[in-house]
């Protein structure tokens, strides 16, 4: 059963009235085009009106002037006969359906406005009839009581699952919705001497079409073919570090142009190197006397952001999740192998001034356990990477694990007792044994284990000779090196949160990297420039 602004084809499917005797053929059987000379006569009653929902109808009639003349819906209690008659040739009769039965004949004699399909980057316009989409062009005018559908341009994505506009009698969309749907997407990556693959949210995806914001590139060299030879002994080999779609619609990094041996890899990339770890970060504060003094690690995952500790930033009392850097209070240094803010320990020492940090929503110190001790810094100004200041990798898609025993390194400006009993900072090296969530609570019978929160792992450790009890450390990034394509990557998996000082295990607790990882890309995507 068709409603009552629609044609029913001969074999029952509903058109819009609009679409008879048009010259097109709508129903599959052209029923819609046929006697379109004949005169139509609708049923005709007495004493009420056949037709569906006929409370909410008004019939319209259009002369061959064009002019609009319109009645309000009839009640069936004063009707006797009805009869319309017209020429389908020079003029179509519509039925069209309202809400409103109690119009007078005046109010509803008003000429109705149509609308404008809007010009918006990367939408496209359509409405349905029984068997096909209609594209309606941007610009183009559209009567109302229409529904257009709106859709996304090739190179868009939709922000929301569907959208649609209803032409009004004012001439205005219902509803006005002034949001985008479409947004751009980043543009396709092809290679022909890499394998790539794209995954988002989980799902792999094709790296060959316009990807999503949050999608994720991992790159490698191809295998040896008849194009691409090496020498006997050699592999292909690659950074195999990932790529990430951002909101901007660019890639955070560019592809691989050249494939070379796992040993000139190697060769380049530690000729030049003379810091030891090219992705440690260190904190300094300014005190009274104007002064900058160390305060805590960090780790850096992009040319203007560092992960670092909550605690080195946080007071009690303090409800905001983003803090200014007033006067400039704080900055960060990299390449540094002293705690001294005045030197320039090598070539590759750079202080940045920061612009503002992110606390985890929930952290509350020592009252909430020391959870979700972690914070992002973004930086002023991009640092300027080099064979000797580069970033760690983040573990995006979760597809390393670890297992108890498994070793990672921590690198950091930790205190130390010197031989004439002052302390001294200096780059120093942990190489620690990784212990997961439910080993280290079961480690404590002390009240301690209610300090290792759901987002805490752990690590043995042995002390250096002269080390102050990893006092100076907070905030250093854990690292756990993972091959990739038979090349080593280094990811960073926890920070450096709290340690029980007074128990005898040699145990440091670590917030971990992939219980905050969404988090993290959210903030990762809103602040890294495309490198």
């Amino acid at each position: 059963m068709c409603p009552t602004y629609a044609f029913k084809c001969t074999y029952g499917a509903c058109i819009n009235l609009e679409s008879i005797c048009d010259g097109v053929e709508q129903c599959f059987d052209g029923s819609d085009e046929k006697d379109c000379t004949d005169l139509i006569s609708p049923p005709v009653t007495t004493g009420s009106i056949d037709i569906e929902n006929s409370e909410n109808i008004t019939m319209v009639s259009t002369t061959t002037e064009s002019s609009i003349i319109s009645t309000s819906a009839i009640p069936t209690s004063t009707v006797s006969t009805t009869t319309v008659s017209t020429t389908r040739t020079t003029s179509l009769p519509t039925v069209v359906a309202l809400s409103r039965p109690n119009d007078s004949m005046e109010n509803t004699s008003k000429q109705k406005k149509s609308c404008v399909i809007p010009n918006t980057e990367g939408t496209k316009h359509f409405y349905k009839d029984s068997i096909q989409n209609i594209p309606v062009s941007n610009g183009a005018v559209v009567d109302p009581y229409r529904i257009v559908e709106v859709d996304c341009e090739e190179g868009y994505y939709k922000i929301i699952p569907y959208k649609f506009m209803v032409c009004s009698e004012s001439g205005q969309w219902k509803p006005f919705v002034s949001d985008k749907l479409c947004l751009k997407k980043c543009p396709p990556m092809v290679s022909d001497i890499l394998d790539i693959k794209c995954s988002l949210n989980g799902y792999n995806v094709n790296c060959s079409t316009p990807s999503e914001p949050g999608t994720i590139l991992t790159q490698s060299c191809k295998g040896m073919d008849s194009h691409h030879h090496l020498s006997k002994g050699q592999e292909r080999t690659s950074t195999s570090k990932e790529l990430l779609c951002l909101k901007n619609a660019e890639w955070n990094g560019q592809l691989l142009t050249t494939c070379t041996s796992h040993k000139e890899f190697i060769s380049n990339k530690f000729k030049e190197l003379s810091v030891t770890a090219p992705w440690n970060v260190e904190i300094y504060k300014i005190n009274n006397d104007g002064h900058y003094y160390r305060t805590c690690g960090g780790t850096l995952i992009a040319p203007n952001l560092v992960i670092t500790a909550a605690h080195c930033f946080w007071k009690k009392g303090l409800r905001r999740t983003i803090i200014t850097n007033e006067n400039n209070a704080i900055k960060i240094a990299v390449g540094k192998e002293t705690n001294h803010f005045s030197v320039i320990d090598n070539k590759y020492t750079q202080f940045i001034d920061i612009k503002l940090i992110y606390l985890k929503e929930r952290y509350d110190g020592s009252s909430g356990m020391y959870a979700d001790d972690i914070s992002i810094v973004v930086l002023a100004t991009n640092i300027a990477f080099s064979n000797g200041v580069l970033p760690a990798s983040i573990d995006w898609s979760s597809k390393h694990s670890l297992s108890n025993g498994d070793l990672g390194k921590m690198f950091g400006l930790g205190i130390n007792n010197t031989c004439n009993g002052q302390d001294e900072s200096i780059l120093k090296l942990y190489t620690l044994s990784y212990i997961d969530h439910r080993t280290c609570r079961q480690m404590y019978r002390n009240g301690f284990e209610n300090y290792i929160t759901r987002d805490k792992v752990c690590t043995d450790y042995k002390l250096v000779a002269g080390e102050k009890n990893l006092l100076g450390f907070g905030g250093s990034g854990l690292i756990f090196e993972h091959y990739e394509q038979n090349m080593p990557v280094q990811f960073l998996t926890g920070v450096l949160s709290i340690k029980d000082l007074n128990s005898i295990k040699s145990v440091a607790v670590f917030t971990s990297i992939q219980h905050h990882i969404q988090w993290i890309r959210n903030i990762y995507l809103n602040h890294v420039s495309v490198l």
